[in-house]
């Protein structure tokens, strides 16, 4: 029996295609838990569904002041919840580097393990990179936006002036707009706050949003809109909810 080129070029397609969807980066970012601390980053990752059974790993690795790498390590991603019917978020979170380090970077590829198949997110040669600072000295912020078209980096409460919070949220370059749609007492009452752009990072616009409040707790989605383009963060349907 023979089988047509166009058959096995068709199924090659298929397996490259396979191999690009079956996981991606949407966040990450390095944080300091107090002055004290050491630094470590977290991240989410979306994973396609292909069977129940699954192990995600983040392989990383640390600078010293930008001058020395470290050694590989590896910590390993959990399940978080369902994105849709195919499609899973997990979330990752290093361990903690000595507290007499300072400065660190960090760069990172992923790796799903399923169905007896291993999937890459970049590789050893050409890792994703996160800084330890809102740039580091190539370049790279602190907060990543990678397959995400928007993300929300933080969300705060500052009782000065009456009580605000404080959200930052980063967009891919396309969208030139960003709303909040939000809520203090249980999405009874729907309003509604345009975010400012602060700046851009590593051409990546970031916004800020300053929310009246005295405390109470908020829950939140925001919209991103640009040129025939339109983007939601609402936590997969979940909404960003926060109490001081």
């Amino acid at each position: 029996m023979q089988v047509s080129s166009a058959v096995v070029s068709l199924f090659f397609l298929s397996t490259r295609l396979l191999a690009q969807d079956a996981l991606h980066l949407q966040t990450a970012q390095t944080q300091r838990l107090s002055e004290e601390a050491s630094q470590t980053f977290s991240g989410t990752v979306v994973v396609q569904n292909l069977a129940y059974e699954k192990d995600v790993t983040i392989h990383y690795r640390s600078t010293q002041d930008g001058l020395q790498y470290g050694t590989w390590l590896a910590a390993k991603a959990h399940y978080d919840h369902a994105r849709d019917a195919g499609h899973e978020v997990w979330t990752f979170v290093s361990d903690a580097l000595p507290s007499q380090v300072r400065g660190n970077d960090f760069e990172f590829y992923l790796i799903l393990t399923t169905l007896g198949q291993t999937f890459q997110d970049h590789n050893p040669e050409h890792p994703y990179r996160v800084g330890s600072g809102y740039l580091d000295s190539e370049g790279h912020p602190r907060f990543l936006l990678a397959a995400a078209p928007m993300a929300v980096e933080s969300a705060s409460y500052a009782p000065r002036g009456g009580g605000q919070w404080l959200i930052t949220a980063w967009t891919q370059p396309e969208y030139d707009a960003v709303e909040a749609i939000y809520s203090m007492d249980g999405w009874k009452t729907v309003l509604h706050a345009e975010a400012s752009q602060a700046y851009s990072i590593a051409g990546k616009p970031v916004w800020f949003l300053r929310i009246p409040g005295d405390g109470q707790a908020i829950c939140f989605a925001l919209k991103a809109e640009g040129e025939n383009v339109e983007a939601w963060d609402n936590n997969d349907g979940r909404n960003h909810c926060t109490s001081f």
